[in-house]
């Protein structure tokens, strides 16, 4: 820095020239500039700037500036966000961002909670936040237009955002942060995170961030079996059919049904029945591989499985269970004189009406396991009817049986052998059956000369 006599400074070297008046000065070639080099300053060939000095030919620049002439100042880290250097050290930022090096970004804008086919959605109501509070929290997007938030934000970790003083990662309380967080439930912040209690019977949504209500008859798979899911506010019950009572907790229909019961499977049929008449559970908890009611035999589940472990729980926590010839059995009444077609749906008394309106919704098709062995189950009101598959006819107990072509000797020449569903004919000696007919004829002799 240069003082010349008249009281003028110069804050760059007028190297041979002098300083004239503030931050100018007269070189020695009679022109007046910022700075003025050395008499060797002519052998660089440019002017050296922002205090820079020529030595052997080149500009020696300062601390702070590079380049040919030391005309480009230099950041010791990079500006972020858009923002250049301007100057040693210094960024220029653009509109959103400050900090030394443009890194804190003070935009404020809407946050969503989930991203769809690039689309933001969820959007948090009653909050204009950062992009740090909004990603470091609930957000997955943030901003107008939405910009997904990356998958571990910087410079903090999820559930901390920087702290503008110190620039030290600091815990975010969610619960205080981000309005409506667990609404209708109790909001725990923790550290990195936060815990939202539901009231039993309800759990967070993703999407709007409240505790709401579990339809437990769309969640869970098959959760009143022989029954309907009536959905209630925190929890469901079940409204169980005719053959079925509600659990002591009505939250299962126990099959009080009773039918017969089969110790083995032989060739996907049940085989050794075993004497008297018993629940499914009853046969399927202790020996049974197969039960059967009214000819309409169901595969017990296997040990071990999840359906197993239900139907026996079910029947363990059940008062009762129906033993060999209970009063269920065969649908007649027994000491008490109640028919099958009079079980409750609530356990409680006749209740027909009820149980008309449940049947009227459910479609025993689907209730029921195998309802038409070689045929198409039809669904009718409070019931069903079996169409039978070609070759089986319906008997008196509406169940398809295979028909007996062979009753109505359909074979000329030949023997009837029925098959289930269909027949075929057996031709006698010195016969023969055209192809894809059930007709025998006689066989043609080939002479051979």
């Amino acid at each position: 820095m240069m003082t010349p006599a008249g009281g003028a400074i110069c804050r760059s070297s007028c190297g041979d020239g002098f300083c004239s008046r503030p931050n100018m000065c007269t070189c020695s070639d009679g022109q007046v500039a910022p700075a003025c080099g050395t008499r060797s300053s002519q052998q660089c060939g440019i002017r050296c700037v922002n205090g820079g000095s020529c030595v052997g030919g080149r500009c020696r620049c300062p601390e702070g500036y590079t380049g040919a002439s030391c005309g480009q100042p230099v950041c010791e880290k990079s500006c972020q966000n858009g923002g250049r250097c301007v100057g040693p050290s210094r960024c220029a930022c653009v509109y959103g961002f400050t900090g030394p090096w443009c890194e804190r970004d003070y935009r404020t804008g809407p946050c969503f909670t989930q991203v769809s086919d690039q689309v933001c959605q969820g959007q948090v109501s009653g909050i204009a936040s950062t992009k740090a509070l909004c990603c470091g929290t609930v957000g997955r997007a943030w901003g107008h237009p939405c910009e997904t938030c990356p998958a571990q934000p910087q410079p903090c970790r999820r559930g901390f955002v920087p702290n503008i003083r110190t620039g030290g990662c600091q815990d975010v309380d969610e619960c205080q942060a981000v309005p409506g967080l667990c609404q209708g439930g109790k909001c725990i912040n923790t550290v990195g995170s936060y815990e939202c209690r539901c009231p039993a019977g309800h759990q967070q949504n993703e999407a709007t961030l409240k505790c709401e209500d579990v339809d437990e008859c769309t969640a869970v798979s098959r959760v009143c079996d022989g029954g309907r899911c009536l959905n209630s506010p925190g929890s469901y019950s079940c409204v169980c059919l005719a053959g079925f009572l509600p659990s002591a907790d009505r939250k299962h229909c126990v099959d009080q049904r009773v039918g017969s019961c089969y110790r083995r499977l032989v060739n996907g049929r049940c085989a050794q029945e075993l004497s008297g008449r018993v629940s499914r559970a009853r046969c399927c908890c202790d020996s049974g591989r197969c039960w059967a009611r009214g000819g309409l035999p169901e595969m017990c589940p296997v040990r071990g499985s999840e359906q197993f472990s239900r139907l026996c729980e079910e029947a363990t926590s059940s008062d009762a269970i129906p033993r060999a010839n209970s009063s269920l059995s065969g649908g007649q009444g027994g000491a008490s004189g109640t028919r099958e077609s009079e079980l409750t749906t609530d356990g409680r008394g006749p209740t027909e009406q009820v149980y008309a309106t449940l049947t009227r919704r459910v479609d025993m098709c689907e209730q029921l396991v195998n309802p038409c062995p070689n045929g198409r189950c039809i669904p009718v009101p409070s019931s069903y009817r079996c169409e039978c598959n070609v070759g089986f006819t319906r008997d008196p107990r509406g169940d398809c049986t295979d028909a007996d072509e062979c009753a109505s000797q359909p074979c000329e020449n030949a023997e009837c052998v029925n098959t289930p569903g269909s027949y075929y004919c057996q031709c006698h000696p010195g016969f023969q059956r055209i192809p894809y007919r059930q007709t025998c004829v006689g066989k043609t002799l080939t002479c051979v000369w």
